[in-house]
């Protein structure tokens, strides 16, 4: 994907890194016993749009919508 889109090695690195990041703040939150239902979902709804932004800064809009589409496993985060 780097490549068809013109970005560096370091900016598909660091995309990878942010991803695992991303699902690590997850499992925190699906791992955490303390938060409600609701807060739960709060939180999720919010590392979800965290990392929209951060995907669409770091690969630019078009970049970011094909590593959504295949696959980069962001959208069902809330899920075990």
């Amino acid at each position: 994907m780097g490549r068809r889109y013109g970005l560096p090695d370091n900016v598909v690195a660091q995309t990878y890194e942010l991803t695992r990041t991303i699902k690590n703040e997850a499992r925190a939150v699906r791992d955490n016993p303390d938060l409600s239902r609701e807060e739960r979902e709060m939180a999720f709804d919010a590392i979800q749009e965290q990392a929209r932004r951060a995907m669409i800064s770091n690969l630019g809009e078009r970049a970011a919508e094909t590593y959504r589409g295949i696959g980069d496993g962001l959208d069902d985060i809330g899920n075990p």
